[in-house]
Order: structure tokens, then C-alpha cells, then sequence
């Protein structure tokens, strides 16, 4: 049957969970469920906005920096009012839900751990918030590689389901053309190889352990 399914991000930056989130909203539209998308923030330059299936209602309630108390009130009047099947939340999005709403909605709540159980959530209250929520079974918490399920095992300790990350299937974006002048720029010849590190630059990433390993190719 159709189901009336509402996503939560932060922010539909370019990034993998911001990407998860546009596909998995398409394909569930693809399914004729009635998607709706809302962003916390607003667009902002080279964001995902335009990956953004038409089909899909795309909400951005422009959160200020911090925690914005206007956001989670204009949030939680859209759950109160429409009424969704299920709300599903990705990374930080789940701290602007109203925590009565747990309790007192039928909708069912779940939210996907898109990073390891501490980095996704660098408050230690928070944390102990979401604990009490998974095990009493107000959330279903959902991961989505073998490092995030076995970190959420080792902090929460609860009842899970690990769905393996995955995408569309790839195609050229408009932009792949201008990319590929760009990279072949770098090219001493045709036979020459470019890698390319395709992350954001932090610790997390290990872009250390990349440039030892080219070190060692020199």
C-alpha cells in the first residue's frame, strides 16, 4: 500500500549521507509513496538540490547556526499536521524532533546511523537520550556498514537492523564533462594515471595513510 513517508537531513550538502538520503527518497517515489524531504537548512551553493526528484516534496525551513528553536517548531508543526506513516531522520536531524512525539504519534520512527555510534553524535546527553529511545523500541535504528553496526553494538548495545549503503545506478551527471576536461589538464600524456581522493579532508577520512602509500610509489 502507499505509504506517506517523511526524511529529515540537516542539510543536502555534497556528501555521502546527504546522497543516501536524495536516492533512497527517489527510489521510495519510484515505489509511488508520497516522499516528502525536508532540509534543515537552506540550498546553498553546489549543494544536491537539483538530484532532488520533481516528484518529491522538498521542505528547507533555514536553521540558523546552532540549535535553532524557530526550526523545531516550524518542524514539529509539519509532523503534527500531516500525519506520516513513518519519519525517518539521518545524523543530526533526529535531536530536532519534539520527544513527545515518540510517545504520543502513531507514526513510526527510525533513523539511520550514518557514521560510528560516538562521531555521529559528539554529546554524551544526546547519546544517552538516543540509548533510552532505542531500547524501548520509540526508534528503529538502522546502519548501514559493518563498522557503524559494530560500534553501535559496542555503545548502544541494542536491537538494530544493518541495510548495507547503497546507491542508483551511476550515471553522468550534467557536469561530468567539465570534471573530465579538468582531470585530463593534469595529464603529462594519454597514459598518464590521476588519482583522485574523492572526501573531505579530516582525520576521519585518512588522507595520511594515502600519502604515505604514494611515498612509498615515488
Amino acid at each position: 500500500f502507499i505509504m506517506k513517508i517523511l526524511h529529515i537531513t540537516p542539510s543536502l550538502i555534497n556528501g555521502g549521507a546527504e546522497r543516501f538520503v536524495i536516492d533512497l527518497c527517489n527510489e521510495l517515489n519510484l515505489k509511488n509513496h508520497d516522499i516528502t524531504l525536508i532540509s534543515l537548512e537552506n540550498t546553498k551553493k553546489n549543494d544536491l538540490t537539483e538530484e532532488v526528484s520533481c516528484n518529491v516534496k522538498l521542505i528547507r525551513l533555514n536553521k540558523k547556526k546552532g540549535f535553532d528553536f524557530k526550526c523545531f517548531l516550524r518542524l514539529n508543526k509539519i509532523i503534527l499536521n500531516q500525519k506520516f506513516d513513518i519519519i525517518h531522520t539521518h545524523t543530526r536531524a533526529l535531536n530536532y524532533i519534539n520527544p513527545l512525539y515518540f510517545l504520543l504519534l502513531n507514526s513510526k520512527f527510525t533513523h539511520t546511523v550514518h557514521n560510528t555510534a560516538i562521531k555521529e553524535e559528539k554529546y554524551f546527553l544526546i547519546r544517552k537520550f538516543r540509548k533510552f529511545l532505542y531500547r524501548l523500541k520509540l526508534v528503529n535504528p538502522i546502519t548501514i556498514s559493518e563498522d557503524s553496526d559494530l560500534s553501535f553494538d559496542n555503545y548502544y548495545n541494542s536491537r538494530k537492523k544493518l541495510i548495507f549503503n547503497g546507491t542508483r545506478k551511476i550515471s553522468k551527471t550534467k557536469s561530468f564533462d567539465l570534471i573530465k576536461n579538468e582531470v585530463d589538464k593534469l595529464k603529462l600524456n594519454s597514459k598518464t594515471k590521476v588519482f583522485v581522493n574523492i572526501a573531505r579532508v579530516s582525520k576521519q577520512k585518512n588522507q595520511k595513510s594515502l600519502i604515505n602509500i604514494f611515498k612509498k610509489l615515488d
